[in-house]
C-alpha cells in the first residue's frame, strides 16, 4: 500500500537486490506523473537507475525529464546556485563522484537551502547513509526534514544501512518501508518504528522478506501492512 500523498517524509531500507530502489524510483514516477509536486531532485552516488534496461521506460528519470548532472570535486570548488538552476531545470539528476564528507555534507545543504527557498518540491536521496552521515550531518536538510511540510516539499531517502543516518534526521520520517535487511543494528533500529505482526516480532519478519517483500508503516495515522512490490 503505497499511496503519493502530502507531506510524506519516506524511508525505504533494504539490502541490495530486495526492490528498494525501485520502489523509490516508482514513488518518484508516481509524483511526476501525477503533477505532485514543481521541482525534483534525485541525489545519488552512481547513475545505475537514470535509465536502468529492466526498469519500465515510465518510470526511468531520463525518460520523465530528468537532466543528469555529474558533481564531483571539481563542480564542490564553485558556487552553485540550485534556486536559480532548478527554475531553469526543474528535474535533475545528480551523480556524486569524488567528493569529500564535508562537500557531500554542503552539496545536500545547499540543495535543501534551494528546496526551502522554492518551495512545492520532492528531494529524493539514494544511498542515503552516506548523504546524511551521523559524522556530518547536513543541518540544512534536517531543517527541511522537519518543517519542509509549510513548503510543500516532500522528502524521500532511500538506504541499505539505517543506523549511519543521522538519528535526528532519521526520527523524522513519517512513512517507513522495511525491504529485509541483514546486519543486526539495522533491523533493530528500523524495528522500532513497527509493531508485532500477528505476534511475530518485525526485526524477525525484516531478516526474511523474499525479493520485492516489504512491511510499510505510517507513524502518523498508525496503520502498518505487509506489502510486495509485484502487487503495484
Amino acid at each position: 500500500k503505497v499511496s503519493v500523498e502530502w507531506n510524506n517524509r519516506i524511508l525505504v531500507a533494504g539490502v541490495s537486490g530486495t526492490g528498494k530502489s525501485w520502489l523509490g524510483i516508482y514513488i518518484l514516477s508516481q509524483y511526476i506523473l501525477q503533477n505532485k509536486r514543481k521541482y525534483y531532485v534525485f541525489l545519488s552516488d552512481n547513475r545505475s537507475d537514470y535509465d536502468k534496461y529492466n526498469h519500465n521506460p515510465q518510470m526511468r528519470p531520463k525518460n520523465l525529464g530528468f537532466k543528469l548532472v555529474e558533481f564531483g570535486s571539481e563542480q564542490a570548488n564553485k558556487k552553485w546556485n540550485f534556486a536559480e538552476i532548478l527554475r531553469r531545470n526543474n528535474r535533475l539528476y545528480i551523480e556524486t563522484g569524488d567528493l569529500s564528507s564535508e562537500e557531500v555534507q554542503n552539496l545536500v545543504d545547499d540543495l535543501s537551502q534551494a528546496f526551502w527557498q522554492l518551495g512545492n518540491g520532492f528531494f529524493v536521496i539514494d544511498e542515503a547513509w552516506a548523504f546524511l552521515n551521523m559524522r556530518y550531518p547536513p543541518k540544512s536538510y534536517e531543517r527541511l526534514a522537519r518543517g519542509g511540510r509549510k513548503n510543500s516539499v516532500d522528502v524521500m531517502a532511500i538506504t541499505q544501512r539505517v543506523v549511519d543516518i543521522y538519528p535526528d534526521i532519521l526520527s523524522q520520517y513519517n512513512l517507513i518501508v522495511s525491504f529485509r535487511l541483514a546486519e543486526l543494528n539495522d533491523k533493530m533500529r528500523i524495528s522500532r518504528y513497527f509493531e508485532d505482526f500477528r505476534e511475530v516480532k518485525p526485526d524477525k519478519i525484516i531478516g526474511t522478506l523474499k525479493q520485492g517483500e516489504y512491511i510499510i508503516k505510517d507513524t502518523e495515522q498508525g496503520w502498518q501492512e505487509r506489502e510486495s512490490t509485484f502487487n503495484i
